[in-house]
């Protein structure tokens, strides 16, 4: 059986692969695990994912995940800057809170062939004044004041 430093390890050789093979403008294929992104991604739906230099509220993201040592396939609802940091908002489509804030840079890049209309930007856009708003509020973020 593996050990935790092994696994972790691996999943960074991997993920620092993966990373040089976005920058370097080529297409990564991931296939999607859960129902979070239903009905737009199903469970084992085939995803190809492109990086780019600006990303849009309602762009559906890859990003690596550290705390569960996966890659997510989430919306972006918008992004900020917290002091020298930029970071993003993105929630599931299924789920009622939004992710953790994610640093702008562990973006892997967007999902392709998906069709985006403004409507659902300006939707994205609202969601994330909600909850930066929300979680200003309750002192989640710290120096937004």
């Amino acid at each position: 059986m593996q050990s935790t430093t092994d696994r972790k390890a691996v999943l960074a050789v991997v993920n620092s692969g993966i990373d040089t093979y976005l920058k370097e403008g080529r297409d990564c294929q991931f296939v999607v695990k859960g129902g979070c992104m239903s009905p737009l991604l199903k469970n084992a739906d085939h995803v190809t994912v492109r990086q780019k230099s600006h990303y849009y509220p309602g762009d559906v993201v890859a990003y690596y995940c550290p705390f569960k040592e996966m890659r997510v396939v989430h919306r972006l609802l918008g992004q900020l800057t917290l002091g020298t940091r930029r970071v993003c908002l993105i929630k599931a489509d299924n789920q009622t809170r939004p992710d953790v804030l994610v640093p702008r840079d562990s973006l892997l890049g967007y999902v392709t062939q998906l069709p985006t209309s403004h409507l659902l930007r300006v939707k994205c856009s609202l969601l994330f004044a909600y909850w930066i708003i929300k979680l200003t509020s309750k002192k989640i973020i710290n120096g937004l004041h």
